[in-house]
C-alpha cells in the first residue's frame, strides 16, 4: 500500500463524503459543518461534496431543454427559470450561513460566475441543436462546483481552514464521457501536489464529487452517483485510513424497509456482500464505489448525516468473525412483471442453502419462476412481482435477519460538533446523493 499523504502528525487520514441531501439546505449544511469540525479535531480531513439536491436534475433538464430551443421560445424561457431558481437558491443558502459580508459579497460573485458558464453552455447547445456527451458533463457538474465553495465558506466562517478544489486538479480519467474511469497513477501524483500542502498548513479540502478530467483537461463525470466514486478514488490515492460516506439513511439494510417493515442496519459486511447488493439492488452504494478501497484494503462506513450517532454500516475486507450467512436481500424489476431476488450473505453456495430458501417460498405459495447462477456471496432466483412483498418478508423472517445489536455514539466519536450543529427538524426526503 502507499503510504499516506500527510506525515505532519499522528492522527488518522479520513476521507468524508457528504450527498446531495446532507448538503441540502442551510440547516443540513450547518449540520454537515458540524460533524466536519468534529471529525477534524480527531483526524485529517478530506472532503468530497455532492450537489445540493435536485441540482443536477435541474442542470440536465437545462441541458437538454437548450438543445431544443430558439431564442425567446417556452423552452429558452425554462431554461432562464432553472438558472434564476438555481441563483436564488444558492444565494439564500450564503445570506444563511454566512456572517461576513465580505465573504457573502466573493462567494455570491463565484455563483454567479458559475451559473453565468452554465448559461454559456446551454446557449452552446442551442446553437448545436444537441446536447452532446461533453456538453451534458460540462453543465451537470456546475452543482458540485457551486456547492464546494459554499461548503468551504461555510467552514472558514466556523473557524477551520477551508479551500474548495474541483476535482478536475485530482482525478484523471479515461474520454469516456459520462461514465469515466479514473487513471490511478496519475491521480495519485495529482494528490500529492494538490492535497499534500493543504493538509499540511491544516486546511480541510472540499473538493467537488461527480467531477474529473482527461489528461488534456477536459471535463469528465464518474457517472449518476460517482461523488461516492470520487470519495472512494481519492482515498485510495492518498491511502487514506478511512473513507465515510455520509447519506440520509442508517447504512445498507437487510431489505427494502419499504418492502419489509422489519429490515435492520447492517453492522458489519465484507467488500464483496456490498458489492453484490449494490450491483443487485441496493441503492444506497454506486456499484462501482467499492473498487478502488477494495485494492487497498480501505474501511468504508455508510452513516446517517442527520441521525449521527448510530452507528451505521461498516464495509471491511471480510466480515467479522462468526458472520457467515445471509446479511440482506435485494430485488430487481426485470421487467413490468418480474423481479430477481437475491439472498446476499457469506458461503451461501451449498445445496441446504438454496434449498432452505426455496422450501421457505413453498410453504408461502410463492411460485419461483426460475434459479439463476449464484456465487459464494448469493442466491438469485426470479418471481412474480405481485408477490415480491411477501417474498421478502418470508425470507426476512426465515433467514432470522432482525435487528442487529443496537450500537450508539457519543457525540464526539459521531464526528459531532455543538458548536456547529443545530438541531433543527428535518423532512425526511428520498435519496438523492
Amino acid at each position: 500500500m502507499k503510504q499516506p499523504l500527510s506525515k505532519t502528525s499522528h492522527k488518522p487520514l479520513r476521507v468524508l463524503k457528504f450527498g446531495g441531501t446532507s448538503v441540502g439546505n442551510p440547516a443540513a449544511i450547518a449540520r454537515v459543518a458540524g460533524i466536519i469540525g468534529g471529525a477534524r479535531r480527531e483526524s485529517e480531513i478530506v472532503v468530497v461534496v455532492s450537489a445540493m439536491s435536485g441540482v443536477t436534475n435541474q442542470l440536465i433538464q437545462a441541458g437538454s431543454q437548450a438543445a431544443v430551443a430558439e431564442p425567446d421560445t417556452s423552452a429558452a424561457i425554462r431554461v432562464a427559470d432553472i438558472f434564476g431558481d438555481l441563483r436564488q437558491r444558492h444565494h439564500a443558502a450564503i445570506h444563511s450561513l454566512i456572517r461576513s459580508t465580505a465573504r457573502q459579497s466573493r462567494l455570491a460573485a463565484e455563483i454567479d460566475r458559475l451559473l453565468s458558464e452554465g448559461a454559456a453552455l446551454c446557449r452552446a447547445a442551442t446553437q448545436r441543436g444537441e446536447l452532446t456527451p461533453a456538453l451534458r458533463d460540462a453543465i451537470s457538474s456546475l452543482g458540485e462546483r457551486l456547492s464546494a465553495p459554499l461548503l468551504a465558506a461555510v467552514l472558514v466562517e466556523a473557524g477551520l481552514a477551508s479551500e474548495a478544489i474541483v476535482a478536475t486538479e485530482l482525478i484523471q480519467t479515461d474520454s469516456c464521457h459520462g461514465a469515466a474511469e479514473p487513471e490511478m497513477e496519475a491521480t495519485r501524483k495529482n494528490c500529492a501536489a494538490g492535497l499534500r500542502p493543504l493538509l499540511r498548513c491544516g486546511v480541510v479540502p472540499v473538493v467537488t464529487g461527480f467531477i474529473a478530467a482527461t489528461a488534456y483537461g477536459t471535463l469528465t463525470t464518474l457517472g449518476r452517483g460517482g461523488s461516492d466514486y470520487s470519495a472512494t478514488i481519492l482515498a485510495a490515492a492518498i491511502a487514506a485510513d478511512e473513507v465515510t460516506i455520509w447519506t440520509d439513511v442508517d447504512g445498507m439494510m437487510s431489505a427494502d424497509p419499504r418492502l419489509v417493515p422489519e429490515a435492520a442496519t447492517i453492522a458489519e459486511i465484507s467488500y464483496r456482500e456490498a458489492a453484490e447488493m449494490a450491483h443487485f439492488g441496493a441503492k444506497v452504494l454506486h456499484p462501482k464505489t467499492l473498487a478502488p478501497v477494495t485494492e487497498c484494503g480501505i474501511p468504508l462506513w455508510i452513516r446517517n448525516t442527520f441521525a449521527p450517532e448510530r452507528g451505521g454500516t461498516r464495509i471491511t475486507p471480510h466480515a467479522s468473525a462468526g458472520a457467515a450467512g445471509a446479511k440482506g436481500i435485494t430485488a430487481l424489476h426485470l421487467d413490468a412483471e418480474v423481479a430477481l431476488v437475491s439472498v446476499v450473505g457469506s458461503r451461501l453456495d451449498s445445496s441446504e442453502t438454496s434449498t432452505a430458501i426455496l422450501a421457505a417460498l413453498e410453504r408461502e405459495n410463492v411460485n419461483v419462476l426460475g434459479v439463476r447462477p449464484g456465487s459464494a456471496e448469493r442466491v438469485s432466483f426470479a418471481i412474480a412481482n405481485s408477490e415480491l412483498g411477501r417474498a421478502l418478508e418470508t425470507l426476512h423472517r426465515e433467514l432470522r435477519l432482525g435487528a442487529p445489536e443496537a450500537r450508539a455514539f457519543p457525540a464526539q466519536s459521531a464526528g459531532l460538533d455543538a458548536a456547529f450543529w443545530k438541531p433543527e427538524a428535518e423532512p425526511r426526503t428520498a435519496n438523492a446523493d
